[in-house]
């Protein structure tokens, strides 16, 4: 009879505070708008917004808080780009396909920029090499459109003053939250659930 839900956090980047925390059964868009307006029933109107990559948060953002600069996670785009390539290529591409190797460096290369003049540089080589990658295996096209569609969210972190290249800081408040929880074998139900959350939150 057990049942997963879904916690979401909201954290301030540069104080660690927890300023939002909510349960839900389900992982869904309608649960993510949720979260946002109850964010903004608080009171918070941030300037910026750090996410992982789901696709979802990009419109929600933009009509919830449409002041704000929403920007993706360089880490969690990396982790994603990685995970498309050995989704392509196979866990092994590193001895079957070399030259693979030398495109995923190119693409960490971008975010080493400390510009966004050669950031962009940077991208537009890698997003020239498509045509060659994709001519020889169809389905390297994902790993490419993937880099294009969320590049502006990307690079919208490099060389700014206030915004974070990471949301390594709400990692960290979730870190410790499963830490704290973790010997817990569950709740009864989401009410009890939303109870520790309060404790957990104050």
């Amino acid at each position: 009879m057990k049942e997963w839900m879904y916690v979401y956090f909201a954290v301030d980047c540069y104080t660690y505070d927890l300023l939002h925390i909510e349960i839900y059964p389900y992982n869904t868009k309608q649960s993510a708008h949720a979260f946002l307006l109850a964010l903004r029933a608080k009171g918070y109107h941030p300037r910026v917004i750090v996410t992982d990559m789901r696709a979802d948060y990009s419109a929600l953002i933009a009509h919830v808080f449409p002041g704000a600069a929403h920007h993706e996670c360089i880490f969690h785009a990396l982790q994603e780009v990685h995970r498309r390539i050995r989704e392509v290529y196979g866990t092994d591409y590193a001895k079957t396909h070399p030259e693979v190797v030398t495109l995923q460096e190119e693409i960490d290369h971008i975010f080493g920029a400390c510009t966004k003049r050669t950031a962009h540089r940077r991208f537009e080589k890698v997003l020239a090499q498509q045509g060659k990658f994709v001519a020889l295996t169809p389905e390297a096209h994902a790993i490419f459109a993937l880099l294009e569609h969320h590049w502006p969210r990307l690079l919208n972190a490099i060389e700014s003053r206030h915004i974070p290249t990471t949301n390594n800081t709400t990692e960290e408040v979730i870190r410790i939250f499963t830490q704290h929880y973790k010997t817990f074998c569950g709740f009864e139900n989401i009410e009890s659930a939303r109870l520790y959350l309060g404790v957990f939150e104050k």
